[in-house]
Formats: structure tokens, C-alpha cells, sequence
């Protein structure tokens, strides 16, 4: 094959902002990386997984190789290439005999060949006697490719112990090495859990980085909107930096995050297959969701699965205990509107479908019942049916 032209910004660290927020906690976790052959940082988008370990590496002075992955990075030739163009931004002279073997290479890449090209990788590696760091950053976007996960699987089960491996990605890789290197204490993960912004970090960040003091109340009301989600944050604070403009009710300042909306438009709704597109819209009337209630509204049987394929994907979705999932406030928000703008019919007969239920099974606890006293009341006092007793 030809050699491949490399974009260079796709080997460079992303640069560091004055509005990032540097946490004592995440950075301390962070410094286990160098122990670890593997570390995984799965969250969803805009967790600043990215810029977490950006503002790590570059505070460390890390001499580490940056490889921001695309989707057209899929197949494992233009995948290596990258690699080990990468590699040679900390040594120069890395890979020159494998970019040799994969620029000659013109047929089907089946077992034998990954085995050889890992191979070649790997020996290249040991004899550079120095602890190399790659991160890859978005590896979701190659997630389906078999190529390339095949040879990350190979790599894992001989890695060197030179050599230390950082994934980025919106979901956890299901990698065959890495329950053996989990149970060997062999991998460090990084989660959701750590990136999200406690209340004094907020509080922070709105005081450092924009200027902005909040009473308690109105700090409560912030967090209760964010969840500590960075990006929502961001924005939230970047459009609203008077205080007067901030203390209209958190209502409010969801609806004002249109380009927060257009970010979960563009980057998470829009690249899901349409089975996903459609239960993420219709679940979206449901507060809190379990197998049994999502099959009964919905009218469908693999809701369990759905559920824990969002879960593992993390597309802001939180599993409040063995059974219960809910949304991300803004991220409900987003897509109920977008099932009330497209489907009002569907949207209407779900929510029909759902205080029904609700009422047929006796659903009433303290944190659902006002949204489903809300929706019976509407729907069967509308149809002159005796009113739901307390």
C-alpha cells in the first residue's frame, strides 16, 4: 500500500485553556498512571476526560506520545501509522522497519499478520530501554473495528513493561485481556464518578474562572441543573456571567443552553443507530426507568438490554440501583424536546401510556409521585374517570 499522508494536529496535545479547572482529587488518581500498563478514561461527552488529562501530562512536564483518533482511523493500517508517527513526536527514530513492512503491505489483514505487526511493535518498544506513554484520546470513534481491537488484544497479552497505555473513550472497551489484567490490579480506570464536578468544584470554577459569587440557594439550584457536568457548566456560565441573569430559576437556564442542546445534537444524539435515537426519545418521559416500565409503555421486550447498551456507552444515563436508570436532567430535557417537536402524537399517547401504568401498578413513591399525579390527573380527569385516590 501507499503511504498514508498524517494530519499532524492529530498528534498534539490539546492546548490547555485558562478556564480549565485543575482538581486535586482527579490529579491524584491521575498520578497512578505510570504503574499501570493499561489505564481506561470512560465518561460520556464533555466530562473533560480530554482536557483532564491534558492539563495532567502538560503540569507533569510527561514527554508522552498524543494520538487523537478519528473515524477514519478504523482500519489497523492507518491506525499503526498514527501510532507510531505518534511515538516518534518523544522518539524519533521509533518503528522505521514496521512503517517499512505496513507501506509494502497490499493484502487482507487476517491473524498471522496482526500477530506480526504487533510483534514488530512490540520488540520495537523493549529495545528502546525508556518508559513510553500513549494516549489515545476517542478511541470510541474505532470502538466497532475488529482489526484494530484484535491488535490491541494482542498488545495487551505480551505488553512490555515499558510501556503504559492510556484509553480515552466514551465507552469502556470490552477487550478479552482485560478482565485477567483487572483481577492482576494490572489497569487503572477513571470514570464518570471522578470527572464529575463536585459542589465546592463548581463553586469554584464559578468564582475563579468567571467571576461569579452565588448565594447557597442559588449554588444548589446550579448544581441540581449541572450535576457537575463540565460542559453544562461551561455554558451555563459563559451565557449567564451577571449574577441577575443566573438566579432565574434553574428551569430557565436550561432552556437558554442552545448550544449545549446543539452539542448533544450533534455529537451524541446524532451518531446513534435509529433503534437507540428512538428509545432515548421516548424513555425520555420517564423520570426514572426500569425494564418492566420502558417494555410496557414503549411496547417492546428488549428494554434491558437497551438499557445496560446506554449504561455501558454512557450517554448520560446513571444507574441509581440494580434495576432503576435515570437521564441526566439536561439531557431528559433534550430529548423530550425533541420528541414533543417531532412526535407530539407519540408524545402524547407515551405519557397517556405511562400514568397508566403508573396507576394500574400502584407506582406511587415519594420522588415519582407529583409527575405522575401531574400526568394521571391530565389524562383521567380528562376523560371524566374517577380521579386517583391518595
Amino acid at each position: 500500500m501507499n503511504s498514508i499522508p498524517l494530519i499532524q494536529t492529530k498528534l498534539m496535545i490539546p492546548a490547555i485553556k485558562n478556564t480549565d479547572i485543575r482538581r486535586a482529587k482527579l490529579t491524584k488518581k491521575l498520578k497512578a498512571i505510570p504503574q499501570h500498563p493499561l489505564t481506561i478514561v470512560h465518561a460520556g461527552a464533555g466530562y473533560g476526560k480530554s482536557t483532564s488529562l491534558a492539563l495532567y501530562v502538560t503540569d507533569e512536564k510527561y514527554n508522552c506520545c498524543w494520538y487523537s483518533i478519528s473515524a477514519t482511523d478504523e482500519d489497523v493500517l492507518p491506525f499503526l501509522s498514527y501510532l507510531v508517527a505518534s511515538i516518534r513526536t518523544v522518539i524519533p527514530e521509533f518503528g522505521i522497519e514496521l512503517e517499512t513492512y505496513i507501506n509494502e503491505m497490499d493484502r487482507y489483514i487476517g491473524e498471522q499478520e496482526l500477530n506480526v505487526l504487533c510483534s514488530m511493535f512490540i520488540n520495537e518498544v523493549l529495545s528502546k530501554k525508556r518508559e513510553i506513554l500513549i494516549i489515545f484520546d476517542d478511541f470510541h470513534q474505532i470502538e466497532q473495528s475488529f482489526t484494530v481491537n484484535r491488535w490491541m488484544e494482542i498488545l495487551l497479552e505480551h505488553i512490555p513493561a515499558n510501556l503504559h497505555l492510556v484509553i480515552i473513550s466514551r465507552s469502556r472497551p470490552l477487550w478479552k485481556p482485560i478482565t485477567k489484567m483487572k483481577a492482576e490490579g494490572s489497569i487503572l480506570e477513571v470514570t464518570k464518578d471522578d470527572l464529575v464536578l463536585s459542589q465546592e468544584e463548581v463553586e469554584l470554577m464559578l468564582n475563579e474562572n468567571f467571576g461569579m459569587t452565588l448565594p447557597q440557594t442559588e449554588l444548589n439550584r446550579v448544581y441540581q441543573l449541572t450535576e457537575g457536568w463540565v460542559i453544562a457548566l461551561g455554558m451555563l456560565a459563559g451565557q449567564n456571567q451577571d449574577y441577575d441573569q443566573l438566579s432565574g430559576g434553574f428551569r430557565q437556564h436550561s432552556r437558554s443552553l442552545n448550544d449545549l442542546f446543539q452539542y448533544l445534537a450533534m455529537e451524541v444524539f446524532g451518531n446513534q443507530a435509529p433503534e437507540i435515537k428512538q428509545f432515548l426519545e421516548e424513555t425520555s418521559i420517564l423520570e426514572e426507568m426500569t425494564e418492566e416500565v420502558c417494555n410496557a409503555v414503549l411496547g417492546i421486550s428488549n428494554s434491558k438490554s437497551l438499557l445496560e447498551q446506554l449504561s455501558h456507552n454512557n450517554l448520560f444515563i446513571q444507574k441509581i440501583s440494580d434495576k432503576q436508570y435515570r437521564y441526566h436532567a439536561l439531557f431528559r430535557e433534550f430529548l423530550e424536546e425533541q420528541l414533543r417537536t417531532n412526535q407530539q402524537k407519540n408524545f402524547h399517547l407515551l405519557q397517556e401510556r405511562a400514568a397508566r401504568f403508573f396507576e394500574e401498578n400502584n407506582y406511587f413513591n415519594p420522588r415519582i409521585r407529583n409527575k405522575v399525579q401531574e400526568l394521571l390527573e391530565f389524562y383521567l380527569y380528562r376523560r371524566h374517570l374517577p380521579k386517583p385516590s391518595n
